[in-house]
């Protein structure tokens, strides 16, 4: 089924289609209205925690190292300037 793109991916840029139904849901967010696939949605809450103060910046570095970034330079500049940032920290800077 070809559906018309409908939403940007906020993690790689990437168009996609988001059903109706995800648009409609008031009680929580679907990861289909923020990003395009699973994984994708995995860093933008690793990010987002990391942003918010929620998850320190070593757990942050920690769970972007599995995320499995071979597309890292294909992401927006913004988030990937963000993951490169954490990534290149020493850990023992985190310990400061």
């Amino acid at each position: 089924m070809n559906h018309y793109k409908n939403r940007t991916c906020l993690i790689c840029g990437k168009s996609y289609h988001a059903c109706y139904s995800c648009e409609k849901i008031h009680s929580f967010q679907p990861w289909r209205t923020i990003t395009d696939t699973r994984a994708c949605y995995k860093i933008f809450l690793i990010l987002d925690g990391f942003q918010k103060g929620h998850i320190s910046p070593a757990l942050a570095q920690e769970q972007l190292k599995i995320c499995g970034l071979s597309h890292l330079d294909d992401y927006v500049p913004q988030i990937r300037n963000t993951i490169q940032h954490i990534l290149e920290k020493d850990e023992t800077d985190y310990d400061k």
